[in-house]
Order: structure tokens, then C-alpha cells, then sequence
């Protein structure tokens, strides 16, 4: 039996209204007419909240018992003055994007910034995506380059939305850490970045060692898709390739394990 202190507070219980709002937000269509998105997880909302995201509603489940990371995520609920409304386990297995509800779903508005955004933070690496249309990778990335420290992600035509459940499951909570600039044509991008004076480098199996690239500059790394590699459009703004050494018979990498090692690569000539 749980005592009074591991239940949850008492909140006014979802509406037949909200949860149909929230459950558009499971789709492509709803998602992109909205610009929303849903985060699930005691962890991942509590990493929006400490990134400064402020989720414009959030559920949580009546009916189970609470991880030790629930506590400051419910004070940090209410000292914010967020929305929270309760549901059944039966709604929230509705609205969940997993097969098992993990207790909490948070709704929020999707943050982008701009390729000026991104160089003005003033950053030496940036990771350009090309294409990558799984939203594992997608998701992948954006959590690699949160770990190295990279000033943020733009993603091309033909990319795998940041904001699918996939992608967002994938980053395990460093989306609300990286900058992120959603690209309809990577021409004007590419054009920026080299304009302020970026190298923009890809991969190639007969490319250069990344100790070769001038040290004062900064970085645009482009990643292609594994199906077609880099467009011809990145192909042109493209002034190095880089090879990533490997001494076995397959033929590549995944390319979320090739983009961490070259950030891991690129961290190292900085050093």
C-alpha cells in the first residue's frame, strides 16, 4: 500500500477534449499543423524543464507508482504553473507513443532555430544532415552532438523530423539541449556557413585525415543518407573530405556511429 506522500497530487482529470488534442500530436499531420510535440518519461520531461522548455500541458497516470525522479519533476510542475492534468492508465495507454505508458506525457511547442541562430552562439562545430531519413539516426545524432558540444544540427530535405516519437525517444533528452535548424533547401545553409567563414567537410572512403584540417577553423559536418550519401547540392559547397580510418571488410558505417566518430575525431584536433 503506498502512503499519502507517493501518490499523486490531486489534478483536475484529462478532458474527452485534451486527450484528443494530444493524441493528434502521435501523428505526422497533427504534428506538423500544430508545431507540437510529445515527450514521454520522467527523465526526458524533467531534462525539458532543466533546458528551459515549458510544456504547455502534462499528464500523469493516477494508477502507479512513481520513479524517485517523480518528485522534483512534479514540484518543478507546479512552481512553473504548468498545466498537469490526470489520467487513467487506460487513457495514457491511449496516448502513449510505447507499448507501456511510463507515467508522464508532456505537450510541447517545437523550438527551431535559424542557421544565423546557430552560428551566432558562437560554436566551432556544427553537424548538417543530408537526407538521413531514419528517425533513429536522426535522434542518434542529435544526442551525439549534445554530447560533444556541438553549437547545433541542421537538418536537410529528406530528413526524419527531430520531433517524431522515434527521433525523440532517441535523443534521451538532449533535443532541449542542441539548437536545431529545420533546412528546406541546404543551399542557403551551406552558403551561410561558408560565408562565415566555415570548412565544411564530408566523409569519403578516400578522403583526408582529419588531422589535416586547419585547426583555427570551424567545422560543418555533413552526413548523408546511407541509401544515397550526400546530394549534390552539399557536394558543392564541400572544400575537404574526411576519411575515417577501419581496419575490417564491411563496407561502412551506420551513420549515427560515423558522425560520432568524426565529432570524436574533430574534439580531438582541438585539444
Amino acid at each position: 500500500m503506498r502512503s499519502s506522500a507517493d501518490r499523486t497530487p490531486s489534478y483536475p482529470v484529462l478532458t474527452q477534449a485534451e486527450a484528443k488534442k494530444v493524441r493528434s500530436y502521435t501523428t505526422k499531420k497533427g504534428r506538423e499543423e500544430s508545431s507540437r510535440f510529445l515527450v514521454e518519461g520522467w527523465k526526458n520531461v524533467g531534462e525539458a524543464l532543466d533546458a528551459g522548455w515549458s510544456p504547455e500541458l502534462v499528464i500523469v497516470e493516477t494508477e502507479r507508482e512513481r520513479p524517485p525522479s517523480a518528485p522534483p519533476v512534479l514540484e518543478r510542475l507546479q512552481s512553473d504553473r504548468i498545466k498537469v492534468r490526470s489520467a487513467s492508465h487506460r487513457t495514457m495507454s491511449s496516448l502513449a507513443m510505447v507499448d507501456t505508458s511510463q507515467g508522464i506525457i508532456a505537450c510541447l511547442r517545437q523550438r527551431t532555430w535559424s542557421v544565423q541562430d546557430i552560428i551566432g552562439a558562437g560554436g566551432k562545430v556544427i553537424l548538417v544532415l543530408d537526407g538521413v531519413s531514419d528517425p533513429g539516426n536522426v535522434g542518434t545524432l542529435i544526442r551525439t552532438a549534445a554530447w560533444f558540444g556541438t553549437t547545433g544540427v541542421i537538418l536537410g530535405p529528406g530528413c526524419a523530423s527531430p520531433f517524431n516519437e522515434k527521433s525523440v525517444r532517441s535523443t534521451s533528452g538532449a533535443l532541449f539541449r542542441v539548437r536545431l535548424c529545420l533546412a528546406a533547401d541546404l543551399r542557403k545553409e551551406l552558403e551561410q556557413l561558408r560565408i562565415a567563414g566555415f570548412e565544411v567537410v564530408g566523409t569519403d572512403a578516400r578522403g583526408t585525415g582529419v588531422a589535416k584540417l586547419p585547426a583555427a577553423k570551424p567545422i560543418a559536418i555533413v552526413l548523408g543518407s546511407e541509401a544515397h550519401g550526400m546530394s549534390q547540392v552539399s557536394r558543392e559547397f564541400i572544400s575537404t573530405t574526411i576519411s575515417i580510418p577501419g581496419n575490417g571488410k564491411v563496407e561502412s558505417l551506420n551513420v549515427a556511429a560515423a558522425g560520432a566518430v568524426m565529432l570524436y575525431m574533430i574534439s580531438l584536433r582541438a585539444q
